[in-house]
């Protein structure tokens, strides 16, 4: 009986720290955790972490001696909202940070000043904590330090382990490339004109799926079968619909930026039309948005911030006006375009060739996403009276091995 008791008491002490190291594990994976990436010592070289969700922890080691010791992390939150930050010291490696400071600044890093606040302790075996709202632009660095360099520059000889935990950070919105910029090399308007001439040089006909000849252009497309049509350069082109709403799955290779339309408007000229109908005065009149649009954006859940701001009108960025060579007609041995499609003969559009061309509109210009899967879905509505658009794509974005 003796043995046995003995037995279970030390079986039952076993269990008790088996129960406590599953709840340390269980803790542990409540948050998702970063590792601190050198430089990192002003608040101007913040190290990126805007595309992290609370909860989250940031391990870091704050090195000396005789350096600018601070480390300093970039987070976005929802302007308004409630941070809560901690500061510890981690006594599961070796040098733990012997004492604390931890502190808060705008995206303006003004100097030396914390101007969201900051909170410090020579006592490093009870965290510190700050708490502070979320600026209006969204952005907030934290800075993790030693007690008591006020001024946030490393000055001292304290070095050692800590760990920062953030509640109230989330995940950026990726943001388009501004409307006033050159991305890629082209202004928006450029851009949208460059769009069009794509939209429009894919081959489109009638045939039957079953013969192998059919082809779709992107506007027409009900799926993302045309998805990879004429795609060439560092840019992927997506596409609006003509076809009433509709959701693509679509596999791109990594490193392509995304410029695509979320509602717009066209005219296109013919080579045989009226000389007042060719003029750059009556095709401009003729593409002009008409009416306010209302849009909402989402990237991977997250939404884009006024996406009416990405116009191509006289307000925005002013596409220059374009012209489009379509592919040959059926009729004349080529695949087929998508003005064929809809009953008009080359003699009605001579050499298939729309000049001049002009758009006004709404678009998006992305840098490159990530590696992974992510959602894009568009809807809006106005431009022009009746539009609608409601679009889905779903995005495979490969590596290239």
């Amino acid at each position: 009986m003796k043995i046995r008791f003995r037995s279970w008491i030390l079986s039952s002490i076993a269990m008790v720290f088996i129960v406590f190291a599953i709840a340390l594990s269980v803790q542990a994976n409540r948050y998702a955790s970063y590792t601190e990436v050198e430089p990192n010592n002003t608040c101007a070289t913040a190290q990126d972490l805007t595309s992290a969700a609370s909860p989250l922890q940031v391990t870091g080691y704050k090195t000396q001696p005789y350096g600018d010791a601070v480390d300093f992390f970039k987070f976005y939150g929802t302007p308004g909202t409630q941070v809560h930050v901690s500061l510890a010291a981690d006594f599961s490696k070796p040098t733990p940070l012997t004492s604390l400071l931890v502190g808060a600044f705008t995206s303006a890093c003004p100097g030396s000043y914390a101007d969201l606040g900051y909170v410090g302790s020579w006592d490093n075996t009870t965290p510190v904590q700050l708490d502070f709202t979320v600026p209006s632009d969204g952005i907030f660095i934290v800075a993790a330090d030693a007690c008591c360099d006020l001024n946030f520059t490393g000055s001292g000889t304290i070095e050692g382990a800590y760990v920062l935990s953030v509640t109230g950070a989330q995940s950026r919105p990726p943001t388009p490339a501004p409307i006033d910029s050159t991305p890629a090399g082209r202004t928006y308007g450029q851009w949208a004109a460059a769009w069009w001439q794509w939209a429009l040089g894919v081959p489109d006909n009638k045939h039957k799926a079953e013969s192998g000849l059919q082809r779709v252009i992107p506007l027409k497309d009900p799926d993302g079968r045309a998805c990879s049509e004429h795609q060439i350069g560092d840019v992927w082109f997506l596409a609006g619909t003509w076809v009433g709403d509709v959701t693509r799955t679509c596999t791109i290779p990594a490193g392509k930026s995304l410029f695509f339309p979320l509602i717009n408007n066209a005219y296109f000229a013919f080579l045989g039309d009226p000389p007042e109908q060719r003029t750059e005065e009556y095709a401009r009149d003729q593409a002009r948005c008409t009416q306010d649009a209302t849009i909402s954006v989402l990237i991977d859940g997250l939404e884009v911030r006024t996406p009416t701001a990405y116009f191509t009108g006289v307000s925005g960025s002013q596409s220059p006006l374009f012209n489009v060579q379509m592919p040959l007609g059926i009729a004349q041995g080529g695949p087929g375009n998508i003005f064929e499609s809809l009953g008009y003969k080359i003699k009605q559009i001579p050499e298939w060739f729309l000049s001049p061309s002009a758009e006004q509109g709404y678009y998006l210009f992305f840098d490159p996403l990530p590696a992974g899967s992510h959602t894009i879905a568009w809807t809006a509505s106005g431009c022009t009276s009746g539009a609608t658009q409601h679009v889905i794509y779903n995005l495979n974005v490969l590596e290239v091995q």
